[in-house]
């Protein structure tokens, strides 16, 4: 009995250890201020709750966030050599922390000041003379809060093997690079998408093709107007995983490489 009962002991403490929110995956924050003592103090006030990366120059900082992805930014309104507020901008413009919660932190916290931020997309202004408590509480939500938006959208992607179409946005990427289509053929490389996800091993036949592509009027296309245009999305899909295969007398579907 005894054995049997450390035994249990032993498969309950795996299982808690094992337990997904013990392998919680800290959100990264940058945090950029020229102020070394302040980047201490948030350091140490955040720390429980963010992979903090520090910076006192906006250029290094830039660099890395070109470099590497974060899920928040913390950014002081005066900088050297320029100020928060450009620095934000070009943040923004980075295409992987276009949609990162930022923060903008400073003891001037004076309408103008808010509202310059605001107006910008920032997504919370903090004082300095903020209780730590609040400040915690404020980011971490907004964070949480973002990162569920990102996640709800995220989920209506098509993606297949390298290719990956956002219907929100209108847009289609191939191995990580936005392709140029036109509305033809992002309609044809949609419902072929859509058609494999729903079944991997059916094929689109060619008339039924053709209705999606041109509903108004789909009689009137001739039969070289769809093969014209495939052949112009082959080219332009630099797919390594996926190529849109023509099943003789029968119609199209993606296949995997």
């Amino acid at each position: 009995m005894h054995k049997d009962y450390l035994q249990l002991q032993f498969i309950l403490i795996i299982f808690n250890l094992a337990k997904p929110e013990k392998f919680n995956i800290m959100k990264r924050l940058i945090y950029i201020d020229d102020d070394l003592d302040a980047l201490d103090l948030y350091k140490d006030i955040l720390g429980e709750h963010f992979n903090i990366s520090t910076f006192s120059n906006p250029d290094d900082a830039l660099k890395v966030a070109r470099q590497q992805e974060f899920d928040a930014v913390l950014l002081d309104i005066h900088l050297p050599g320029t100020t928060g507020f450009d620095v934000m901008l070009n943040i923004k413009s980075i295409p992987h922390m276009k949609k990162a919660p930022l923060f903008f932190i400073s003891s001037e916290n004076t309408l103008n000041n808010r509202l310059k931020a605001f107006n910008l997309g920032s997504d919370d202004f903090i004082s300095r003379f903020m209780d730590p408590e609040e400040v915690v509480a404020r980011m971490t939500k907004k964070v949480e809060i973002s990162n569920d938006r990102n996640t709800l959208e995220q989920t209506n992607l098509l993606t297949v093997g390298d290719i990956e179409l956002d219907p929100d946005n209108l847009v289609v990427k191939c191995q990580g690079e936005y392709m140029s289509l036109t509305q033809t053929e992002y309609k044809i490389i949609y419902i072929l998408l859509k058609q494999y996800l729903s079944n991997p091993s059916s094929t689109l036949p060619k008339d039924q093709l053709i209705k999606f592509v041109w509903p108004l009027d789909p009689e009137s296309v001739f039969p070289r107007t769809l093969s014209t245009h495939l052949t112009n999305l082959r080219k332009k899909l630099s797919s390594k995983k996926v190529k849109i295969a023509c099943i003789r007398q029968n119609g199209f579907r993606l296949k995997m490489i």
